[in-house]
């Protein structure tokens, strides 16, 4: 029997997304990118925080500073201090390319910022992906370009990087080298096949088993290493967007949904559309948060 689905912030988000755990505060962030909104809360307390953002903010990490976020603004990285609301930009991306933004993205093992952006309005595959350093160099992985990266995650051992373009319908991984970011070796995990539903954000569990929120699938579900269907989560939702797993043993795993593109009937069938959900097992843990280890 499937765990119950608990709704967690009932905030009716626009694009809530790229959802990240803080193991040391116990905070939960995430990002609602269409509104250039940043939140902040603690279950267990109902008490959330807001920061609005000079851009939309596609995904972000957490630093060796509790106070300091690599935050991926549409346009570029920068460092967002959000104990004294202040901004560090660090370096700018895609300029040449107006009509694409920051999208996915996470650190590895090795505390890289590894990050794709999404080309608006098209499936055209301009976009790419984007590896971060810890000595502050960016640099295009070799990987094919995308047009919405999404997906992004790493096996416990950082050896192989799971990534996808979501209007491919697949989950590729790649075998990935932290020290250098070399990649190679690219091949199909997971192959959704003729369907609508569109493989969003991901997380790797302790052991090695990949969960995937899928838009327009109505549920999140875990894939075994060998990309093997393990179990299918039922979401309230028709557009979860991102996982992560969180709570003091690391058995929680939450859950960010958009109401973004649904219809007034949609919307009326789903009233939860938008919001952060928590769903907590007895059999699973999953892995803290990778952090950025560049300077701050």
């Amino acid at each position: 029997m499937n765990p119950a689905v608990r709704c967690l912030s009932d905030g009716q988000y626009n694009l809530a997304e790229g959802i990240i755990r803080d193991e040391h505060t116990g905070h939960l962030w995430w990002t609602n990118i269409h509104a250039k909104e940043l939140w902040r809360m603690k279950p267990g307390t109902g008490v959330h925080k807001c920061w609005h953002l000079p851009q939309r903010l596609g995904c972000f990490a957490l630093t060796q500073n509790h106070d300091v976020l690599l935050v991926a603004l549409e346009t570029g990285l920068a460092l967002f201090n959000h104990a004294r609301d202040e901004y560090t930009r660090l370096v700018s991306v895609e300029t040449a390319l107006p009509k694409t933004r920051t999208n996915d993205g996470r650190c590895d093992r090795a505390g890289n910022f590894i990050f794709g952006t999404m080309h608006e309005g098209s499936p055209e595959p301009v976009a790419s992906i984007y590896r971060f350093d810890t000595e502050g160099k960016l640099s295009r992985l070799d990987l094919p370009k995308v047009a919405i990266s999404n997906s992004i995650c790493f096996s416990p051992d950082g050896k192989i990087m799971y990534w996808c373009d979501s209007l491919q319908h697949k989950i590729m991984q790649s075998d990935y080298d932290a020290a250098t970011g070399a990649v190679g070796n690219h091949r199909v995990f997971v192959d959704l096949g003729e369907t609508i539903i569109e493989p969003d954000g991901s997380t790797v569990d302790a052991d090695g088993y990949l969960w995937n929120a899928q838009w327009a699938g109505n549920c999140v579900v875990r894939y075994a290493p060998d990309g093997s269907v393990d179990r299918v989560i039922d979401m309230p939702v028709a557009q979860p967007t991102c996982v992560t797993f969180g709570g003091a043993e690391l058995d929680t795993l939450y859950v960010t949904s958009a109401r973004n593109g649904l219809s007034a009937e949609a919307l009326a069938q789903q009233p939860l559309a938008g919001a952060v959900f928590e769903i907590r097992f007895d059999d699973v843990r999953g892995l803290p948060e990778n952090r950025w280890l560049g300077a701050v």
